[in-house]
Order: C-alpha cells, then sequence, then structure tokens
C-alpha cells in the first residue's frame, strides 16, 4: 500500500493565464491529497492570482530578478524540503534547475507537444488527433490527478468585490474591454475596438471599462473622451482587475491574460482569436465564452504570436468586423 505524500510543490512560473490554466489541477491535487501540504511556485509580480487559493498552503514568490543565484539558492532549499511529489507544469530551464538533483521518481513533468505545435504552425499540419486543452494536459502529468470536469478557479478574497464603486460602474450595467495581449497578431485593430464601444454606449445605455497594463493605457485614444468609457489600464493591480470584471456583464477580450482571468470568474466571454488556434490549448477553459475567429489556411502562423501578419493582410483580425461583435454583444452581454 502506497503512503499518502504530506509534502508537495508545484511549479507554474507565469504568465497570467499559464498560472490559471493550473487551477483545475490544483483543486484535484488537493481534493486526491487533502491532509497534504501544497507549495506552489510562481513569479512575484503574478503571485496575487493564488493569494487566496484555499488549496494552497505555501505560496512561494519568485524573484526572476536574482537570476542563475536565486536559482541556486531554491535549489538548495528545496532539495532540503524533501518533496514527496513534484509537479512541474512549466517545465522550462528554470523550473528544471529549481529541483535538479532530486529524485527523478518524485517529479512529474507535463509534456509540450513541440514537434506536433511545429507542424501545425510551420506545415499547416495538424498531427493532433484530438483537440486538448493546457488543463487536460497537465492532468496527463502523472500519479492519477483526475479530472472533475469543473473550471478554473480565481478567488477575490473576504468581502463583496466594491472596486466598480470607485469608478462611477453599476454591478452589471458596464462591459469589459481587454485591447491588450502579449503579440501584435493577438490584437483585434484598435480602431475595431474604438467603433464597438461607441457602439455599446451609444446604442446599449451600457458604460465600457477598459482593462490593461500600464503600457497599454494609451491604446483606443479615440474614444476615451466618452463619459461613458472608463479607463482603468495601470490603474488596478491583477485582484482589482478581477473585481472589476466580476461585477460587470462580460468582457470583449483577445487571447490573453484577461481572457482566462474571465474564464476563472465564469464570467460571459467574448473572445476574438487571430494568430492562434483551438489545437495549441489555450481556448478558453469551461467556459460561458463565445470564440469569434475565421477559418484561413495561414492559421495558426504562430504559437504565442508574432510582431506583424507574415502575409501582410492579417485578414485573421480584420474579417472579424466590429459589426459582427457588436451582434454577439447584444446575443451574449446585453440583458
Amino acid at each position: 500500500m502506497s503512503v499518502e505524500p504530506k509534502n508537495i510543490l508545484i511549479l507554474r512560473l507565469s504568465s497570467i493565464g499559464d498560472i490559471l490554466l493550473t487551477t483545475a489541477f490544483l483543486r484535484q491535487v488537493r481534493n486526491k491529497y487533502p491532509d497534504a501540504k501544497i507549495s506552489y511556485i510562481v513569479k512575484q509580480e503574478f503571485q496575487d492570482l493564488l493569494k487566496y487559493n484555499p488549496h494552497i498552503n505555501n505560496l512561494i514568490p519568485f524573484d526572476s530578478s536574482t537570476k542563475m543565484e536565486g536559482l541556486k539558492a531554491l535549489n538548495l532549499e528545496f532539495c532540503k524540503k524533501n518533496f514527496d511529489f513534484i509537479f512541474d507544469l512549466h517545465n522550462n530551464l528554470r523550473t528544471n534547475r529549481m529541483h535538479a538533483g532530486i529524485e527523478k521518481k518524485k517529479i512529474f513533468k507535463i509534456k509540450k507537444s513541440k514537434v506536433k505545435r511545429a507542424i501545425l504552425v510551420y506545415l499547416k499540419l495538424n498531427m493532433y488527433k484530438s483537440i486538448k486543452t493546457i488543463p487536460q494536459r497537465y492532468f496527463e502529468v502523472g500519479h492519477e490527478i483526475e479530472d472533475d470536469g469543473q473550471g478554473l478557479e480565481l478567488f477575490l478574497g473576504p468581502g463583496k468585490p466594491k472596486k466598480f464603486l470607485e469608478f462611477d460602474l453599476t454591478e452589471n450595467r458596464y462591459i469589459c474591454i481587454g485591447p491588450g495581449a502579449a503579440h501584435f497578431t493577438k490584437m483585434w485593430p484598435e480602431k475595431n475596438f474604438e467603433e464597438l464601444a461607441e457602439k455599446i454606449v451609444s446604442k446599449t445605455g451600457y458604460k465600457v471599462a477598459i482593462l490593461g497594463s500600464a503600457h497599454e493605457k494609451n491604446l483606443l485614444n479615440g474614444i476615451q473622451e466618452n463619459e461613458a468609457v472608463v479607463n482603468l489600464c495601470g490603474k488596478l493591480n491583477l485582484l482589482e482587475s478581477a473585481e472589476i470584471i466580476s461585477t460587470s456583464a462580460g468582457i470583449i477580450s483577445n487571447d490573453s491574460g484577461l481572457m482566462h482571468m474571465t474564464a476563472a470568474l465564469n464570467k460571459p466571454l467574448l473572445a476574438i482569436f487571430g494568430s492562434t488556434v483551438e489545437e495549441l490549448g489555450f481556448f478558453p477553459f469551461r467556459a460561458d465564452a463565445t470564440i469569434l475567429q475565421n477559418k484561413l489556411w495561414c492559421r495558426p502562423c504562430s504559437h504565442i504570436g508574432r510582431k506583424s501578419c507574415p502575409l501582410g493582410h492579417f485578414n485573421c483580425m480584420h474579417l472579424t468586423t466590429p459589426q459582427k461583435v457588436f451582434k454577439e454583444v447584444k446575443r451574449k452581454l446585453i440583458s
């Protein structure tokens, strides 16, 4: 008879969406081993995403600026901790350095399907026998952690969300917009978002809240003078952004961290996809989501996104018109 593990480590360092995509797996590790101490290491700038997660006993913020010295120190610490299981859901050079020297039978890593991914991106041949989301791939890591069929989780902490009141917003009477993304080819054009926001405020009576980081605050400049549009880019931390989404009617977002955040909050979501496709595993997971995309032979042109369209036409985004998206807004987000 196997001995129940007492000490478990989970590794996923970044980014917003990738961390949230681990939360279904994390929940099931806790359900399978209710008495184990679960530690989770994450980059310190993303730690708030897991701050209130009840399945974690010990949240370890990683300062990536410490570079190799920091990795060596963590490796020494982890070797002393005597973890029974280590679930490496990142599986990159950094995380492998963190658990180097620990017995391999204790370590379970995500497999990344790099060959199939490259064949799909560069040769446009689909070698995937079935579509598996990233959370479903986490469940294949090992040690019989079973999928419970439920979605992602994001815990906002104690108390009822009230952040929306600070910006003269009314609960469930505003729509969030997430115009940013990590790469250009994952971003619906600004002018389209501006036209969509104008349609929302003029034809529905709903306000619009623009969400994003500080470097995205100048996106949608053409609409920001409208009193019914509130630009919150750079004004909120991660959990405050989640609060704003949680009390909204829903969000229109690119393929970004805000999209996965909305899925984890189980709020209505319109997700606009450009250069990436479902086979790569990053579609909203078990979410109240409508996907807006165009089936073109040239998709995907990258598994993470590019600085520009390699063919120059950017039809994967341009063919999704503001009129088409607004029709879905009225159907899905307006009560």
